[in-house]
């Protein structure tokens, strides 16, 4: 589900023309890109705003009602403002407030910005190899390169919610994956 004209409108009200542009642009993008790969985005979330704060994080402000929040000094450097709004655009599609994130969600979310930093040409803003997002993304690569592109659009087909995905989702799905494995990268992700 594309952003609505009444997100892009509401989630610009804090933000000056040169960022609404700017943030609204990159958003549209990286969400067409995030449901092309993954599945849509639930119809019932809606994206309000956009913060800047001490914090990047994806939260319920209220049932149904999302903000992003990143980090304020981040205003006005792009290339920091694209990577952090992108790390979390994959928690946009099916956001839950009852349950921790996966390793598999941040993986996803880790792999999904820094391919998208490469197809804009402002690659270089990576994760550090001892950093946690950066090992779950190895993890979600490594899902992906032996067991199919595909796998987590085809289960949120029957369960779209990424941090609900069990180990024997993934199974199910393809008996290759190793059990081990699969418990590993649907446990919860802690930074």
């Amino acid at each position: 589900m594309p952003l609505t004209n009444e997100e892009k409108d509401s989630i610009t009200t804090n933000l000056n023309i040169k960022q609404k542009d700017f943030i609204i642009g990159h958003l549209t993008k990286m969400l067409e890109m995030a449901e092309a790969e993954f599945g849509p985005r639930m119809q019932s979330i809606f994206l309000r705003k956009i913060v800047f704060s001490q914090a990047i994080n994806t939260y319920y402000a209220e049932p149904g009602i999302i903000e992003i929040s990143i980090q304020e000094n981040v205003e006005n450097d792009k290339p920091q403002c694209i990577y952090q709004l992108g790390q979390e655009i994959v928690h946009v599609l099916s956001m839950q407030n009852d349950k921790p994130v996966t390793c598999l969600e941040e993986g996803i979310a880790t792999d999904f910005i820094e391919r998208y930093m490469d197809s804009i040409r402002m690659g270089g803003i990576v994760s550090a190899p001892n950093n946690a997002h950066y090992q779950a993304k190895q993890k979600t690569q490594r899902l992906f390169l032996n067991y199919g592109k595909d796998l987590i659009k085809e289960i949120r087909k029957s369960k779209p919610i990424i941090s609900s995905i069990t180990a024997q989702d993934l199974i199910d799905k393809n008996p290759e994956i190793p059990s081990d494995f699969a418990s590993e990268i649907t446990s919860t992700f802690y930074k």
